[in-house]
């Protein structure tokens, strides 16, 4: 990687940097598509933080990050959370889709061109067409944080699981906060594909 030094923080000085120092991605898994060679990543951009550096004394069930930090939207954003496709042969970016909150959710490509996406930010499970990344389905949901969604077949019938609930991380700067209620903890969603049952 390559830095850039008035973006590095130390102790005493105050540095600004995009993306946020939750990243431009994090933890949520990608996706990859043999089919249409394109990799999915579950993106934030536009959220940026204030950070700088402080001496601590390491004290026993205290924080000890040594730096003290706000995050915060670009002034000019007009979203927050994407989900980008990308062309593992060329390295060009495919297509985007924007979402006004960020995006927290795990991706699931399958071998039918569909992606299963939850927490792009708001209370619902999505599909969404893995060529060209339009909307395909939408449900909502009793959370926006969900776990890495699953995808299995039994007697010829292929399902989509997914687990739902946990507390926000960041809801000081998402957008749609202050509409979420309370989340529910511990529930698995499955859904079956083109059953007829």
């Amino acid at each position: 990687p390559r830095y850039n030094a008035q973006h590095i923080p130390q102790t005493g000085r105050q540095v600004e940097f995009c993306p946020s120092v939750g990243g431009g991605t994090n933890w949520q898994p990608e996706a990859f598509s043999p089919v249409t060679r394109l990799l999915y990543i579950p993106a934030n951009n536009n959220l940026c933080s204030s950070m700088e550096g402080r001496d601590v004394v390491y004290a026993p069930g205290r924080g000890y990050a040594g730096a003290e930090f706000i995050t915060y939207t670009r002034d000019d954003a007009d979203h927050i959370g994407e989900l980008q496709a990308w062309d593992v042969d060329s390295g060009e970016r495919a297509w985007t889709r924007n979402f006004l909150s960020g995006n927290g959710g795990s991706i699931l490509a399958t071998g039918g061109n569909v992606l299963f996406l939850g927490g792009a930010g708001k209370a619902a499970f999505e599909a969404f067409d893995a060529v060209t990344g339009q909307p395909l389905w939408h449900l909502p949901t009793n959370t926006d944080r969900f776990g890495v969604p699953t995808s299995y077949s039994v007697d010829g019938v292929q399902y989509v699981a997914v687990q739902m609930g946990a507390q926000p991380l960041h809801t000081d700067t998402t957008h749609v906060a202050s509409r979420l209620s309370g989340p529910q903890d511990g529930l698995v969603w499955v859904f079956a594909l083109d059953c007829q049952c």
